[in-house]
């Protein structure tokens, strides 16, 4: 097994005088929680949800605004908090309303010193509000149990001996006043200036060395290896999507109304290619460029751009949705598609390549193997193999995962693997001789070439849990960015 080491975290060097993006904030004397939604991994390219693991998070920072720890297992929005008086308990409000009949949550207490939790109430019932109470009780509001209450925003009321078993049927209709809370939830003042972090969608190198960025807000980020500190942003409208190397170039793809190529020049961006509409993106090694036109409408432009800026083909290579048909595969010799049989379906896709030398699209292997309906794909190209990453489609959810290799052009499986969720990125390591996958239940996982299991973790920056979105590469560097903006450069050791 291979040890990957983390050798440097990439962080600023002051807070930014920005808020984090905060549902609840909280203090007591010597801490801050603040709870959060971690977004669902989607643009208008792409969506991956297929074993997501961490949705919702408490995060709790010292006075020195570093964080101690984080709670991950509240699996409704988190609504409100509360500090024990004197133990080292955190009081955590859960709930929504499922949009068609009930109010469903937990009331959760997580002791951040040893990390156990537990739910006060067996059911599920929404709890709006808690406060402890100086003697060690815990009063908490919770809304109606359904919708089917005349008034859907009566509330209920208790506080609650919480050291033993608790019971719903201790909740009474009540006002607010009666328990003393005379509005709805308070953020409990500002958070504190913390950098407002977005999703790292991509990662790259650029021509002289430093570390591109790309951020879900509309940022491309330009760090030093060398001291670990970030040497510029710079901000542009839309989403940050794609980074994509050219022989000569790194591009950032913007996705807003339209997608806009823009090249990084210095630390500058300038506008390289204008699309009509979205599109998803590919590079292959000579720098053409496959845009796959995202957009549900009868007259669809998907096209192929060569490095010069050469418009080579544009058609409608077949119907695009973002779970069946985003194929990246970037720097082979061939452009990669999937499209389904016939093309304008999204069943019974087929891997397609475009030749650089006649620019003829032409199936090369199944993508879909009878009777099975494979969704959410990734994709890495190996000389004459593909290493591919997908779900086998069930009509009522879930499904088996796997990341396989296939031979080229017939499709013969030469080794596979069951894993637990899709794979949000994936790309080859040369220097070990393998690929590495970031799946989204927060798995970083390398396999050699020859199918071995080289490395697997559940991924932590800081001892924290996290979700790696974006890989890149370099020698014997690894970089992996995160759903919450961090950036860990890990060593073989």
């Amino acid at each position: 097994m291979l040890a990957l080491v983390p050798y440097r975290n990439l962080t600023t060097a002051t807070p930014f005088p920005e808020l984090v993006s905060a549902e609840c904030v909280v203090r007591d004397a010597a801490h801050t929680a603040i709870a959060c939604s971690l977004p669902y991994l989607s643009w208008s390219g792409r969506a991956v949800y297929d074993g997501r693991r961490i949705q919702h998070r408490v995060a709790l920072y010292d006075r020195a605004d570093l964080l101690i720890a984080a709670f991950d297992e509240a699996t409704f929005r988190v609504n409100d908090l509360a500090f024990h008086p004197s133990d080292p308990v955190l009081a955590i409000a859960t709930g929504s309303y499922d949009g068609g009949y009930s109010f469903e949550g937990a009331l959760l207490l997580w002791n951040w010193l040893t990390g156990e939790s537990r739910s006060v109430f067996d059911d599920s019932r929404e709890i709006t509000q808690c406060r402890w109470e100086l003697d060690g009780r815990l009063t908490v509001l919770a809304r109606p149990d359904n919708d089917d209450e005349e008034d859907a925003s009566n509330v209920y009321g208790a506080t609650l001996d919480v050291s033993g078993p608790c019971s719903l049927d201790q909740l009474r209709h009540c006002d607010r006043a009666d328990f003393g809370f005379v509005c709805e939830p308070d953020q409990d003042g500002p958070a504190p200036l913390f950098e407002k972090r977005a999703v790292i969608w991509d990662l790259a190198w650029t021509l002289d060395g430093r570390l591109a960025v790309a951020r879900d807000d509309g940022c491309l980020e330009l760090w030093s290896v060398a001291t670990g500190r970030r040497e510029h942003v710079i901000r542009i409208g839309g989403q940050v999507v794609q980074l994509l190397r050219q022989p000569d170039r790194l591009l950032a793809h913007v996705m807003g109304a339209r997608s806009e190529l823009y090249e990084l020049r210095g630390n500058e961006l300038a506008l390289w290619l204008e699309l009509a509409v979205r599109h998803a993106c590919s590079v292959d090694a000579s720098g053409r460029i496959l845009a796959r036109d995202v957009e549900r409408r009868p007259q669809r432009r998907d096209q192929v751009w060569t490095a010069s800026k050469q418009l080579v083909i544009e058609a409608d290579l077949g119907h695009y949705d973002v779970f069946n048909h985003f194929l990246r595969i970037d720097g082979a010799a061939e452009l990669f598609l999937l499209r389904g049989t016939p093309a304008s379906n999204h069943q019974h896709k087929r891997v397609c390549v475009i030749d650089p030398g006649d620019s003829v699209v032409r199936a090369e292997l199944p993508w879909d193997v009878t009777p099975e309906h494979r969704m959410t794909g990734s994709a890495v190209a190996l000389d004459d193999h593909l290493v591919c990453c997908y779900r086998v489609h069930q009509s009522r959810g879930g499904g088996t995962i796997r990341i396989e290799r296939r031979a080229r052009p017939g499709g013969d499986t030469v080794w596979r693997h069951e894993v637990p969720a899709s794979a949000i990125a994936m790309i080859a390591w040369p220097s070990i001789g393998g690929i590495v996958a970031a799946l989204v239940d927060g798995t970083l996982c390398i396999i050699g070439n020859d199918g071995a299991v080289m490395h697997e973790e559940r991924f932590t920056i800081d001892d924290v849990p996290t979700l790696p979105t974006a890989l890149a590469v370099h020698d014997e560097t690894l970089a992996v960015g995160t759903i919450d903006g961090r950036i860990s450069l890990l060593s073989l050791r």
